[in-house]
């Protein structure tokens, strides 16, 4: 039985490739430069690339930490009494309780949203967005920012569930179409980097983008909790009748 296959199921193993191509495709400095030279692909497709990342790692780690509970769990049945098995469960202890800890921290779902729709917000002041568009080092830090945000979005929404995602759907269509009405009339450049009629292309992406999730996103979304509660509803008297 191979360390791999302790620590990675399916989820897990197709999680890690999945961060793996969008790090690649990061590291790609043409790709990236590309993607930065035009204002729309650079908020919307490079921004969306490091939310997933932050999103994606979260859900890879706890794969990888259930793996390792398993291993030490079934070492322990098997009466694994090596140094190393040792090691390995002291290990798993300690790192339990530190994760415990950041859990504890991180239990107010709603703080956490505020962070991450802070985090987003300053980053898109024009000022702010400007200079990290001329400072290498601010804009790693962007960068780094927007995992950070992806990862506040997953444990947000697991403790506010899924009317948070209600909220989010309603409030991106709202912001975006703001924001893409603005950014579509401009007649004189907000973002210095960036040409007018960049401005004018990133607003027409922000309001198709806006437009689908209205009409697409949203209702999709409540068709299927609505599936959902009907189906559990169903369950729940066919329990009641037996």
């Amino acid at each position: 039985m191979t360390l791999a296959h302790f620590l990675f199921d399916a989820k897990t193993l197709f999680l890690l490739l999945a961060m793996l191509i969008i790090i690649m495709v990061i590291a790609n400095g043409q790709l990236l430069e590309n993607l930065e030279s035009d204002l729309g692909t650079h908020m919307i497709v490079e921004h969306a690339m490091f939310f997933s990342i932050g999103y994606i790692s979260i859900l890879a780690f706890e794969g990888i930490l259930r793996g390792l509970f398993n291993t030490a769990r079934q070492r322990s049945a098997a009466s694994y009494t090596t140094k190393h098995s040792i090691w390995i469960q002291t290990l798993l202890i300690s790192w339990t309780r530190f994760v415990r800890s950041a859990y504890i921290i991180a239990s107010n779902g709603l703080i956490l949203i505020i962070c991450a729709i802070i985090l987003v917000a300053f980053w898109h002041i024009p000022s702010i967005f400007d200079l990290s568009s001329y400072s290498q080092e601010i804009h790693l830090l962007q960068h780094f920012s927007f995992v950070m945000v992806g990862a506040l979005f997953l444990l947000s929404l697991r403790q506010l569930g899924q009317s948070l995602v209600l909220f989010l759907i309603i409030s991106s269509v709202g912001m975006m179409l703001l924001s893409g009405l603005g950014l579509a009339l401009a007649n004189e450049r907000l973002y210095l980097p960036y040409s007018v009629s960049s401005h004018n292309t990133a607003g027409e992406y922000m309001l198709a983008i806006s437009i689908a999730i209205a009409l697409i996103g949203l209702p999709g979304y409540l068709i299927r909790r609505t599936l959902f509660h009907v189906g559990k509803f169903a369950n729940n008297k066919s329990e009641l009748n037996s």
